[in-house]
């Protein structure tokens, strides 16, 4: 696969993500089960132009999964979900998994308010978990 359709893949797929999430999010929310669309924090997280390094930097080296990055915003998501807490201040550091992932803390913040801020727009939080 040459660079330019390496590119072109990445784009896509986060793209797909996107638009699939605009289908999950309605269908749960007509059934009243709540969707925690991680293309849609990823897309917090990255902001609406990113690079093709920056989307790398979310996937695992096969460009097909999410790597530790994504995982980990999505790790987020999924916290605020089931326990309708913000993620701020979670671990960012997993010393038993693979070799070692290691988030820093400033980027582990980045992610952790994309996931609270994707979180909000989808659910409504009681006061005491804002």
């Amino acid at each position: 696969m040459s660079p330019f359709q390496r590119i072109c893949d990445l784009v896509l797929r986060f793209y797909w993500s996107k638009n699939l999430a605009h289908l999950k999010v309605p269908f749960g929310e007509k059934r009243g089960i709540p969707v925690a669309a991680a293309g849609y924090a990823w897309i917090k997280y990255l902001g609406p132009d990113p690079s093709e390094e920056q989307l790398l930097d979310l996937y695992d080296k096969d460009r097909r999964h999410p790597g530790p990055k994504g995982t980990y915003i999505y790790a987020c998501l999924l916290y605020a979900y089931l326990t309708g807490y913000n993620p701020a201040g979670l671990v960012s550091e997993f010393k038993d998994i693979r070799d070692g992932i290691f988030i820093s803390r400033e980027e582990a913040a980045n992610m952790q308010g994309a996931a609270w801020q994707q979180y909000l727009e989808n659910c409504k939080p009681t006061p005491e978990n804002k």
